[in-house]
Order: C-alpha cells, then structure tokens, then sequence
C-alpha cells in the first residue's frame, strides 16, 4: 500500500490557542497549504485514518490536544478575522464617501443633487462648461469611491464568509464526518476540503451580499455595484487577489531567491510566469529533489501543465535522458500518495505520484482515484495550450512505462507492437541497449510452446552479451535476467531434441526450477518502479505455464523398452556416477590449486571404496598448468628391476607432457638410463627448461605393490628414498599414491623418508545423503523411482559401501527389465523393500559379489589371521564386547586388541555405543556366515 505524503516544512506537534503565531499559521494553511493541515494531522496519530468510526470513537479522539487546540486556533481566527475585515470595509466605506469640497466652497453642503449643484455653480463667475465637466467628474469619482467603498464591504463579508465557511462551518462538517471516521478524517476533510471550496468561492458570495445591499442604496448605485460584484465572484473563485500577489512576487529581485508561489499556493487556479522555469533550474540543480517538488505541484491539476514542461526540457537537454529517467523511477516519494485520502476507500483508490507523474507526461489525465473523471480532464483541457508537447523517441518511451505499469485493459505484447519503433532510441545513449531489450520482451512474451522457448537465444541481439563485471549497462540485472532466460531455454530445447522421455523430463524440470530461482532474483533485484520487472515476471509466468504442461505429458509416458542400467559394477565410474566424494576432491584441489611446492597424498581405504575412481576423476579439475599422469602399477608385473620401473615412469610422464614441451625433449629409451635414479634427475632438469608454469601430478594406483616387488627382490629398497630425494628437489612433481594401507602400516624403514612429505586421506564409507544420491539419481535418464524404506534399505545392508551400493541397484534394474520385457508383467517403475530383499535373497547375488568379500576376508587372513578370522566368524551371530570375545574365543589380550584395531582401521567391524563390536557391513555378515561358518 502506497505511504501518505510528507510536508516539505516544519510543523509544530500541537498548536496553541494562547500563540498568536499560530493563527496566522492556521489562515496560511487555510488560504495556501492545505496539504500541510493533513500532515499535521497525520503526523498527530497516523493510526486514526485507518480507525473505524463512531460516536465513542469520536469523543475520545476529540480530547486529545492535537485535535482539540485546532479547532480552538481555528474558531478564534475565524472570529478575529472577520471582525477585523469588517472593521476595516466600514473604514474604507467612509473614506471613500462622494465629497465635493474639491470643487465647492468649504460652506457648501455635502452630497448636493444635480439642481443645488447646478445652481451653486451659476452663482459664481465661472463660465458654465467648466462646471459641467467638473460635475460629471464628480459624479464619476464620487460613485467610483461608493461602489468601491461597498465593494470593500463585499470584499470583507466574503472572505469572512468564506474563513468562516472553510475553517468554522468546515470544522462542523469535520464534526461530523469525524463521527463516521475518525476526528483526523473528518477535520482533515472539513477544514482543508471544505476551506478550499469556502475560500475560493467566499469572495462571490461576499459579492452577492453587496449586490443585494447596492439595490437597497439606489438603482444607479446597484447596478454598478452588482456589475462589479459579478466581476469581483470571479475574481474571487480565481483567487485573482492573491495571483496579482504572486505576481509581484515573482517579478520582484528580492523574492526571486525564496521559493516560487507555485509550491508556496496549492489552490492557484491561474498560471504564473516563470512556473515551469522554476522547476527547469530545481531540476539542473538536484535532479531528485527537484523532482521531489514537480510532484508536489502535480496535486494541482491547474498547474501540472508547468512540471510537464520543466521535465521535458531537461530530458531533452541533459547528456543521460534515459538514464535520469530510470534514475527517476527509484526514489521512494514516487510510492506515496499524490494526494491525502480521507477513510479507507480512498486509501483503496487513490493513486500514487508515480502514476499521476507518468500519466501527466504520457498525456493521460486522470483524477487522485485514478479516473479520468470530469474534474481532471477540464483542467487538463484549460491548460493544455500552455503544455509544450515534444514529439521525440523518450515521449514514446514515457508513453509506453505508463502503459506497461498501469493499464491493464490490453495485453503487454499489444502495448508493445503498438510503440513506435523502438530503433529510434538509439539516438540516445544506452538507447541501443533499452531499444534491443524491449524487442527481446516482445519476443519472449509471444512464445507459445516449448519449441517457441528453445529459439530464446536467437531473439537475443549479440550487443547484449554478457561479457564480463567491466561490461556498463543502464540496467545489469534486467540484461543478466534475459541472458538467464536464453540460458535456461537451452533446456527446454534440450528435452525437444533428446529421445529419452526421462532425460527430457529431467530437463523440463531443471528449466523450471531456474524460471522459478529466476523469479526470486528479479523481484529482489529489479527496482518494482521499473517497468521491466512486470515484463519479466509475466514471461517467467508465461514460460513456466508452458514448462508445466509439457512436463506433465512426459511424466505420464509409458516406459516402452528396456531400461539402460546405469549402475557400474568393477571397473572405476567417472562422470556423474561418482558422487560422494565432493570433500575429497575438495581437499586436494585447495592443496594443489596453490602457487609454491605441493604436497603429495596417499589416498587409502579398503577394496572398492573408489580410491581409483578418485584418481579417474582429477582432470579438469585444476588450472590448465597442472596435468595428472597416471602411471598404472599394475603393470610392474612385467618390471623386473629398479631400473625398468624408472623407464617406464619417464615414458608415461614423456607421453602424457604438453605440445609445447614435448618436441624438445627425446622420448626415453633404456639406453638413456644406464644409472637409472641418476639418468631420471637429469632427465627431469632438461625437462625443467621448458615446462614453465606447469605442474605434474603422478598418480600411482595399488601402490602397495611397489613393497611387494621390493620384498621379491625385484626393485632396490633405495627407490623411496630417490623418490623422496624427487619430491625435494623438483617441487613441480607430486605424487598421489592410492592403495589399502597407509604408510605407517608398512612397517620397512624404506618407507620411513616418505612419512614427513605425503598427506593420509583416508577413504571410506558414503554418507547417507551420497548414498541416497547415487541411488536415486544415477543419471539424467534413469526412470525408476524407489521408495524411502528401499533407500534406507540399501543404505543399511551395505553401509555405505559404494560397490555393494552399485551391486545392489544393477540387480533391481536387471530384475524389472526381466519381469517387464521379458515376462511381461505390468508392474509399476518403482522399487521397494521387498524388491530390495528379493535381489538379495537371490542366490546369484553373493557370487556375483564374491570377490568383493573374499578380498576383505583375505586382507584379514594376510595380517592376523588366527585372532582377526575367529573375531569374524564370532560377530556373525551377534555383537560382542571384547571381554565377551576374549572369554568366548580365548584369546590373547594383546593379540585381541591389535586384530580389533586393524579390522576396526579397515572399516570391517565398528563400535557401537554401548561398548559392543559389530559388522560394519550387513551384507559383509551374511556372507560369512553363509560361507565360512562350515
């Protein structure tokens, strides 16, 4: 809801009868500012416009002394001025009186008729002519003198009628109205609404009075007067006494520096000179606070004809029009009132100064409710040939803002097509760019159909391109908002083109989630006075209507072939199958996103857990300086030395280098590496010379093996310490090792020089919200739904563990492509528990996951495996304290606390709260009790 206005001046909180100030202050808002009578109101108690009415209401507010002391102020002014008035009319009434002593001896009798003058005259030797033209000389200035001396008397009976009728009767009406709403509603309407019809039209009624009193005096004398008594009723509800006033204000030096009556007299009626003039040079001087006075001026219809003038000019003249013109739409007095409403209706109807200033320069003339009513339009037509109307590009413009904000007979696309052309506002700067957006809402806005919304991009001009933050637009966030919406149309147009029902539907709703993400932004971000924000929201409404139904008729498309599984199974999954490890990934790129020497990792857990998949997933996700080189270790089977193993490290790192180093160096060949640790560090100098800014991540993969080889005897135990010596001295080399044991585990002192220089990340289970991910959402195209109880499901049998997780899911898939397609059953594309357990309880389930739980178990058996075995077997019943383990399997202390810290360190087992150790993997469970309990 629009604001009430504020007076521009100061106002005192409560006026006192007993201040001689004040009555002045009360006839200067009587007869000037009526507004600043509504302010003092309003400012009394802002809430008693919005009460309700009512006798009870009434007496309260009546008491308190805001309300009370004006009325007060009021009476009393009304009586002092019209005494005063009277007293004076009588005054001048005498004066003025017909006199003849001028022209007769000083013996002669006063107010002589025609024969006695006459006669007089013969008396004395003076030639008779000249007595003629002296009489009709006297008979003129005497009645002049009468008619002015009654007209004083009329003068002064119509403004006290009219202070008396505007302020005294006006309150008794305020009196009443106060009654049905409120003592501010009904003062501020009997006081200022009924002073401006009582001070305007009390001088002619005044007048009235004296015609009615010149008939009495005589014939001649009555006409005269009640001629200049029709003359002075229109003078009097032109307030021509006060315009002459304004005259000479405006025309006098000293006052040319205070401001001009047009903001100082709210009920002018007749145009002043200098009016738009004035508010030309507020205008120049402070855009917006000269701004801020041409809406004060617009409450007066018989004067907005000056601020549409004064606006015009300085569009025209200024370097920036469109942009002050934006500029003019931001501040928050454009939100307020154009004029005080008196009960809640009006506060329904009554416009806001933003619509009546855009109304007036748009020539549409319209009431304070919004109207084109009576009393709106005959002002405008009484002084429209004072309105200089410019036919240019930002009339056109003005034109169209009043139409998009305000009129809503016609759709916007109408209000558009029916602009002029929109290229001639490139005249102006940032014209190119107002012009080229409000032809793209045009396009936009007649889209009809999804294949419509996938041709956003072409509807774009490319002069709009958002390039970069240096790039200046008169509005960023109405040019980003349309370069959102030719982004996300690519959407749409991707589910036209693609075959799969699911990728589009997937799509479909991506497209409507960013319209509605798009939503939010452009009401946050777009000034609500811009007419812009209207425009794009009704798009986004428009699109997202399209949007919907489309999405609607995918959703209820049947599934006609098989379903692809995109479950993984074995091999290392990359793209957008492997989730879950965002933090990991993190991790190392705030390590080696960093400018200085990087540390190398070693990236552990047990089988499966994705360290591969973590090592696949690297590319792309640093700058383009930094390369990852993966140096696959399982082919060490076919190394035989040291040697061997350094040639090929040096050929998949010669392999794998740039375009701009790889031509200077010689591809590695065994005749190169006689000594091979030394050869490799001349080998990387020369490739020094020429990398520049790059860097080289080696990803070694089962690094585990390298011990293996070094136990065979096939690889020196000198090659850590060279690899170290590496990571030292060429700090653009770093190594990610991944395998299922940390380096503290391996207990050779070869591996000693590495533990100061390698960072432990560790691997291990998903959290619920990956795992839940991974399941539901496998790829854009999977269109199978499962229920919460068969995620939770998943998610307990295998803890977490991605591979079971991928076994699991591609079982279910099998299993609904078979019943569907291959048996024919109609049953729904949505999993359940019990779909779950059936997978399960296959008997195919635990050989296909077999080499999965026997790798654990023989990780268990290779370091312990008497103790951590027998612990295995033990928790397949039921969880075990350790007390409980060591009196049921008799075991060793020591021995049983190193087996429970490896399986606890391998995430085979875990500690539950109450002390009791258990499974870590449901399924890890059931497999050994089904096959190794025998």
């Amino acid at each position: 809801m629009p604001t009430f206005p504020t007076y521009d001046g100061e106002l005192p909180q409560c006026l006192n009868p007993l201040n001689p100030k004040h009555y002045w202050l009360v006839l200067y808002w009587v007869f000037f500012r009526p507004t600043a009578l509504k302010c003092y109101l309003y400012q009394a108690d802002p809430e008693i416009y919005k009460s309700e009415g009512g006798w009870k209401k009434f007496i309260a507010d009546i008491r308190l002394p805001t309300y009370k002391n004006l009325l007060l102020t009021a009476l009393i002014t009304t009586t002092l001025v019209s005494f005063l008035i009277i007293l004076l009319g009588n005054f001048f009434q005498e004066l003025f009186s017909p006199s003849v002593y001028w022209s007769c001896p000083r013996s002669t009798p006063r107010n002589l008729s025609k024969e006695d003058f006459e006669r007089i005259c013969k008396l004395i030797d003076i030639r008779s002519q000249k007595f003629t033209l002296i009489y009709w000389i006297n008979w003129f200035t005497s009645n002049l003198a009468f008619m002015l001396s009654r007209l004083a008397v009329s003068v002064a009976g119509g403004v006290a009628f009219g202070v008396a009728f505007g302020v005294a009767g006006g309150v008794a009406v305020g009196v009443a109205g106060g009654v049905a709403g409120g003592v501010a509603v009904g003062v501020a309407f009997g006081v200022a609404g009924g002073v401006a019809v009582g001070v305007a039209g009390g001088v002619a009624v005044g007048v009235a009075v004296g015609v009615a009193g010149g008939v009495a005096v005589g014939v001649a004398g009555g006409v005269a007067v009640g001629v200049a008594g029709g003359v002075a009723g229109g003078v009097g509800a032109l307030r021509v006494p006060f315009w002459l006033i304004h005259l000479i204000r405006v025309y006098n030096p000293w006052q040319r520096r205070k401001r001009h009556p047009l903001i100082t007299d709210e009920l002018n009626v007749l145009p002043l000179p200098g009016s738009s003039r004035y508010l030309f040079t507020q205008l120049n001087t402070d855009p917006e606070q000269g701004l801020q006075l041409c809406t004060q001026v617009l409450s007066n219809p018989f004067q907005a004809w000056a601020v549409h003038n004064a606006i015009y000019r300085h569009l025209h003249q200024t370097q920036h029009p469109l942009q002050t013109l934006y500029n003019w739409l931001k501040p928050e007095f454009l939100e307020c009132y154009v004029s005080f409403p008196i009960d809640r209706q009006e506060q329904r109807d009554f416009v806001t100064v933003k619509q009546s200033l855009l109304s007036e320069l748009a020539g549409v003339p319209i009431n304070h409710e919004g109207k084109a009513g009576f009393f709106r339009t005959l002002p405008y037509s009484l002084t429209y040939p004072l309105r200089k109307i410019p036919q240019s590009p930002l009339r056109d413009l003005i034109q169209l803002f009043h139409h998009l904000l305000f009129d809503d007979n016609q759709s916007p696309i109408s209000h558009l097509e029916n602009s002029p052309n929109f290229t001639e506002l490139t005249t102006y700067p940032h014209g190119s760019e107002v012009s080229a957006s409000f032809q793209t809402f045009l396009a936009y806005l007649k889209f009809q159909t999804s294949a419509d919304i996938a041709t956003a991009p072409q509807h774009l001009p490319q002069h709009l391109t958002w390039l970069n933050p240096t790039d200046t637009f008169l509005r960023p966030t109405v040019i980003q908002a349309l370069h959102t919406l030719s982004t996300l149309s690519q959407e749409v147009h991707r589910a036209n083109i693609l075959s799969s029902k699911v990728t589009q539907r997937n799509a479909i709703l991506n497209a409507n989630n960013q319209l509605e993400t798009l939503k939010t932004t452009v009401t946050q971000t777009i000034h609500p006075n811009y007419p812009e924000q209207k425009l794009l929201l009704r798009i986004i409404d428009q699109w997202q209507t399209i949007i919907t139904k489309v999405g609607g008729e995918l959703a209820n498309a049947p599934l006609l072939e098989p379903v692809a599984n995109p479950y993984v199974v074995g091999p290392p999954v990359t793209g957008s199958l492997f989730v879950g490890r965002e933090d990991i990934l993190t991790t190392l790129e705030e390590l080696w996103n960093k400018p200085g020497q990087l540390e190398s990792v070693v990236i552990y857990g047990h089988r499966r857990m994705g360290k591969t998949s973590i090592l696949r997933n690297l590319p792309g996700r640093f700058d383009p300086h930094t390369h990852i080189i993966n140096f696959n270790i399982q082919t060490l089977g076919t190394l035989q030395t040291t040697a061997d193993l350094i040639l090929a490290l040096a050929q998949t790192l010669y392999d794998d280098l740039p375009t701009h180093i790889q031509p200077h160096l010689p591809e590695p060949q065994p005749t190169d590496f006689p000594t091979p640790e030394k050869d490799f560090r001349r080998w990387l100098k020369k490739l020094d010379q020429y990398r520049q800014k790059d860097r080289f991540i080696i990803a070694i993969d089962e690094f585990e093996l390298i011990e293996t080889g070094i136990r065979e005897q096939r690889f020196d135990t000198s090659l850590i310490g060279h690899w170290r010596g590496i990571l030292m001295d060429f700090p653009w080399i770093i190594f990610a090792f991944a395998g299922l044991h940390t380096l503290q585990e391996m207990t050779q002192d070869y591996w000693n020089p590495l533990f100061g220089s390698v960072r432990k990340i560790p691997v291990s289970f998903l959290s619920p919200a990956a795992a839940r991910k991974l399941i539901t959402n496998p790829n854009d195209d999977f269109p199978i739904d499962y229920t919460p109880e068969a995620v939770d499901q998943i998610y307990h049998l295998s803890g977490g563990q991605p591979y079971l997780i991928q076994l699991i899911c591609q079982n279910l898939v099998s299993r609904f492509n078979q019943l569907r397609f291959e048996q024919n059953q109609e049953i729904e594309p949505l999993f359940t528990e019990d779909d779950v357990y059936e997978v399960i309880n296959h008997p195919h389930f635990f050989q296909e996951g077999s080499a999965y739980f026997r790798a654990i178990w023989e990780q268990a058996q290779e370091t312990d495996a008497a103790t951590q075995l027998a612990i295995l077997r033990h928790l397949t019943h039921d969880p075990a304290t350790a007390t409980q383990l060591q009196t049921a399997l008799d075991l060793d202390p020591q021995h049983l606390t190193i087996g429970l810290k490896l399986l606890l360190d391998h995430d085979i087992i875990q500690l539950n709260p109450d002390d009791r150790y258990q499974y870590r993997v449901e399924l890890m469970r059931t497999w050994v009790a089904q096959t190794q309990l025998a």
